[in-house]
């Protein structure tokens, strides 16, 4: 599953809590708010390590792409 980290290369890349809060968001609709209050974080800290997230997942595939990973 791809939050532990089994998945493609660019999703492993990233940290288990940017994964959790990016299929908490995307996958299971929930907000910000509601992240935050399950994972006891501010909502503030949830919008950092999601924007971080996107950076990070983005760096990682131009990064495979160049090495011919990214499929």
């Amino acid at each position: 599953d791809w939050v532990t980290g089994d998945c493609n290369y660019a999703f492993a890349e990233l940290t288990q809590t940017e994964r959790l809060i990016l299929k908490l968001s995307y996958e299971d609709g929930k907000t910000d708010s509601e992240i935050a209050e399950q994972l006891g974080f501010h909502r503030n800290t949830v919008l950092k390590y999601r924007h971080q997230a996107k950076e990070n997942l983005a760096a990682a595939i131009e990064r495979l792409k160049r090495e011919d990973l990214f499929y």
